[in-house]
């Protein structure tokens, strides 16, 4: 069994489910954010076991603009 901790969230821009790892977007990212850079966002996930032994992981995201269609 895991807990997960969300240790770098791109300036507040994701969130982390706890219980299933599930990253998702918190609120509605800046498009034109100067440190969006090819759309792309790095978050890091540490995972931790019962035992409290751990480990980490980045993930690169890229960000999107829906089509308001």
């Amino acid at each position: 069994m895991f807990t997960y901790e969300l240790t770098e969230d791109f300036f507040g821009w994701f969130q982390l489910d706890s219980e299933t790892g599930v990253v998702s977007v918190k609120g509605n990212p800046d498009y034109d954010f100067a440190d969006l850079t090819d759309h792309k966002a790095t978050v890091r996930v540490k995972a931790i076991s019962t035992d409290n032994s751990h480990t980490s992981k980045d993930f690169e995201i890229v960000i999107t603009e829906a089509d308001g269609s």
